[in-house]
């Protein structure tokens, strides 16, 4: 799990991480990221797009 804090958001500390991230599995023949994001945490979900990734799956949920 990822997560800056509020205090810290918006320094690119997010951008760095993921940035070294990537760079890591591309050093490790690693073809592909995933990430989680609720849809409701739109802030998280535009960062990933900011940083490259893109829309893929939709998952669907039914609690009882």
């Amino acid at each position: 799990n990822m997560y800056i804090l509020e205090e810290y958001q918006g320094q690119k500390i997010g951008t760095k991480l993921i940035a070294n991230f990537k760079k890591y599995l591309k050093d490790n023949n690693i073809s592909s990221l995933k990430v989680t994001a609720s849809y409701k945490n739109i802030k998280a979900i535009n960062f990933y797009k900011r940083n490259g990734l893109a829309e893929f799956n939709i998952e669907l949920t039914q609690n009882f």
